[in-house]
């Protein structure tokens, strides 16, 4: 029996690189690999549990916010590219952010120099 009465905002991709997660809490994606079988794919889908989808929803919450933060601070537009792992672009998303709250409230700007 699966875990969840729905994967949103869950997305399902097929792909054969077994480097990455199979269940990607920060990108939304379930990754399924085409030469698998029926039943190793059941299992994937099986390991999603109500937890991961509440998890995965927190995550894709606070990016918005990170974002919103970080392209106000730097005036333009941050997309994650292609080649960016989701977890990697979600933590430098994090960072920035609180890099930028902390530069907003002058406790970066070291020695009072100006």
């Amino acid at each position: 029996k699966l875990g969840v009465t729905s994967f949103y905002p869950f997305r399902l991709v097929l792909t054969s690189d077994e480097f990455q997660s199979r269940v990607d809490l920060f990108g939304g994606v379930v990754r399924l690999n085409p030469a698998a079988t029926v039943v190793q794919w059941l299992g994937v889908l099986m390991d999603v549990t109500t937890e991961d989808v509440r998890i995965l929803k927190e995550n894709q919450r606070l990016l918005k916010r990170y974002g919103k933060i970080v392209e106000d601070a730097l005036g333009v537009r941050v997309v994650k590219g292609h080649t960016c792992e989701s977890e990697e672009y979600y933590r430098c998303m994090e960072r920035l952010a609180m890099e930028s709250r902390r530069w907003d409230d002058g406790s970066t700007r070291g020695g009072g120099e100006e």
